[in-house]
């Protein structure tokens, strides 16, 4: 189905797959944050090198789990929206990242461009409140990277494709 045909997704939409996105990128950061401490101890009680309170500093605790987000998130986005053209996040709300000129799916440079762009349109914020403004409904890294985010249509019980939500 070409992009011209599937309605942009607004703001509102875009930012509840994000929220699912990060829960899904912070419960993995998490979880090996925990599993990175546990072997730390490990190492402290076979002799290694001692960890100490005053080494897990809440300043190097905050630098450890941005690094660890980083090295999560830009495999998750850049992968999924080049494979499969969406994160969790956005293949739970129906929504596919798509080539702005509506030659279909996301090249792998584009996935990365828009991941790096992602930071622009944080550092900015005003980035993603373009999202709101229609027609297109982009946001500063989607104009960046040449991609729109899309509803798809909802699929019947027979699996007929109807009319975008």
């Amino acid at each position: 189905m070409k992009t011209g045909s599937l309605r942009p997704a607004g703001f509102w939409l875009r930012l509840l797959a994000h929220l699912i996105d990060n829960a899904v990128l912070m419960g993995a950061s998490l979880l090996s944050a925990v599993v990175a401490l546990g072997v730390a101890t490990w190492l402290r009680s076979e002799g290694g090198d001692p960890l100490t309170l005053e080494r897990l500093d809440a300043a190097r605790v905050q630098a450890g789990l941005v690094v660890i987000y980083v090295m999560f998130a830009l495999p998750y986005y850049v992968l999924l929206h080049f494979r499969l053209g969406a994160t969790l996040g956005k293949l739970a709300l129906r929504l596919r990242v798509e080539d702005a000129s509506g030659c279909g799916p996301l090249t792998l440079g584009q996935a990365v461009v828009r991941f790096f762009a992602y930071g622009v349109s944080w550092f900015l914020f005003a980035g993603f409140l373009l999202a709101a403004l229609p027609p297109r409904k982009r946001a500063l890294h989607d104009w960046i990277a040449g991609t729109v985010v899309v509803r798809l249509p909802r699929r019947d019980k027979r699996g007929d494709v109807g009319v975008p939500p």
